[in-house]
């Protein structure tokens, strides 16, 4: 089983530095058409450590966490004070897992061993206060490349592949972090087969997935997982397909940065309009950038690690806006 999961991944979701021609980190033409220049509203931040393709990361008060794949450092940076720091390292290190914060802890769950061609079913949990990790309740079924997202005291895992029988995995997981027990959600629908390297963003009780898909065959897909009714519903399409963008929400509205689709990597900003279903184009980004991850902070989005063969600052990439200002 193990050999067939491995055909998979390399034909559809290559590591990064693979030179197939499919492959979102092998480019050479990743500058887009459309050059933001000084008028683009994201702002650089220069001095960045190493953070990659894939990291895990995570939200507590003003400060982003951040544990790049394949790695145990724990960066942490302050956005008040515009500083980065270091903190406790996670105990064992994983290739493409995902982050979450809840209930002031931060949650790293799932990927798979550095170099090899699995899954792992772990869950570490960090406590800022105390600088420490201590290791949670396993994820029922081991997945790598997976995305989280947290509606109240549940962190909810969904898609990645696994090496038990269903390559591409289409179970929802969710842990309770006060009661520290999973449960199963709605199986994702069978039309969203491939369902990795989306977006995701959770707003009011629904968790929303944008994009997606493996290189070759990117997603136009927006989907929507309505946690109480636990059933699924398809939106409005994206306008343009994309595998591997970052997503994170403000208000009702959700953005969609970066990702890969054409053979190119993306600068493209989308957002998606909950109220009246629909996208608008917005600025580029600075630069193209994939496989980075997205999050909020008060009132402004950050764009977290990523990948582009052209450019090697993009693994260093961290960017924000804040759309108000």
């Amino acid at each position: 089983m193990r050999s067939v999961f491995l055909m998979f991944l390399l034909a559809g979701c290559p590591a990064p530095g693979s030179t197939d021609a499919t492959d979102p980190t092998d480019t050479t033409d990743s500058t887009d058409d459309t050059d933001p220049g000084p008028t683009s509203p994201w702002t650089v931040h220069e001095g960045a450590p190493t953070l990659g393709a894939w990291p895990a990361v995570a939200v507590l008060g003003a400060e982003i966490h951040v544990v790049p794949s394949n790695s145990t450092t724990h960066h942490v940076y302050d956005t008040l004070a515009d500083t980065w720091t270091t903190a406790a390292p996670l105990p064992q290190a994983a290739h493409y897992h995902t982050g979450a914060a809840a209930e002031g802890t931060f949650y790293v769950l799932g990927g798979g061993s550095p170099g090899a061609i699995d899954s792992v079913d772990r869950t570490y949990r960090y406590y800022p206060g105390s600088d420490r990790w201590e290791a949670g309740p396993p994820l029922p079924t081991p997945r790598g490349y997976v995305t989280s997202a947290v509606v109240g005291e549940e962190v909810f895992v969904i898609g990645g592949p696994n090496v038990a029988g269903e390559v591409f995995n289409r179970t929802i997981e969710a842990l309770d972090v006060t009661a520290g027990t999973w449960r199963a959600g709605e199986l994702l629908p069978r039309d969203t087969m491939w369902p990795l390297y989306s977006a995701i963003a959770a707003v009011d009780g629904k968790i929303y997935r944008i994009g997606g898909g493996i290189a070759n065959r990117p997603f136009v897909l927006c989907a929507e997982y309505d946690v109480a009714a636990d059933s699924h519903r398809f939106l409005t399409p994206l306008p343009s397909a994309n595998h591997g963008p970052a997503g994170a929400a403000l208000g009702q509205q959700i953005y969609v940065m970066g990702g890969y689709a054409e053979n190119r990597v993306l600068d493209s900003v989308w957002r998606y309009d909950i109220g009246s279903d629909s996208f608008e184009e917005l600025d580029a980004l600075p630069y193209p950038v994939s496989y980075s991850k997205a999050v909020t902070v008060g009132e402004c989005i950050y764009v977290v690690g990523g990948h582009d063969n052209a450019n090697e600052d993009a693994a260093r990439t961290l960017l924000h806006w804040c759309p108000g200002e």
